[in-house]
């Protein structure tokens, strides 16, 4: 295992979030996931953010949904050509972690539990290649606007696909 393949296997990872204390933490168990192959760097709002993704494209970007400039639903409506794995961090806003089930992007609730980080990272980084993100976040977008039932949408995932479904035409679940 020479030290151009590692290089050549590492991911950039971006924390985003605005507590400091939050980041370290993550920084921390992201480092212990990755043992010390990836790169992780961190950003602490909607500004510093999308400066960052723009500089670093990152393959995985945690994700707060409330920080002091704005939300992270602020920070990817900026964003053109998502190419990286999106996982979300909160603390609450039920509306929010509704909105992000409906769009099957990945999210966790703080306190971050170490072993649904590992998780989740592990997901994205079989994900990474899977270009189903633009249209997950068109879906999530669509979430946060009031809709009458007949524009919801629901994202669908099996092993082999994902299946973006209007509400409507769901008759039944099995």
């Amino acid at each position: 295992y020479t030290k151009n393949k590692q290089q050549h296997d590492a991911m950039k990872i971006l924390l985003i979030d605005n507590e400091k204390e939050v980041r370290l933490i993550l920084k921390d168990m992201v480092a212990a996931w990755s043992n010390g192959q990836h790169i992780i760097e961190e950003a602490d709002g909607v500004a510093t953010g999308i400066a960052k993704i723009n500089s670093l494209q990152p393959d995985i970007v945690l994700l707060d949904v409330e920080m002091n400039d704005g939300t992270g639903f602020d920070l990817l409506k900026q964003i053109t050509n998502p190419s990286f794995q999106l996982i979300f961090t909160t603390a609450h806003n039920q509306y929010a972690i509704q909105a992000i089930k409906f769009s099957a992007i990945d999210y966790l609730l703080k306190p971050i539990d170490p072993v649904e980080l590992n998780n989740s990272l592990q997901k994205a980084k079989e994900n990474i290649n899977n270009q189903t993100l633009q249209q997950q976040l068109a879906v999530l977008m669509q979430q946060l606007l009031p809709k009458t039932e007949t524009e919801k949408q629901i994202v669908i995932k099996d092993i082999d696909k994902t299946y973006f479904l209007k509400m409507n035409d769901i008759l039944y679940c099995e």
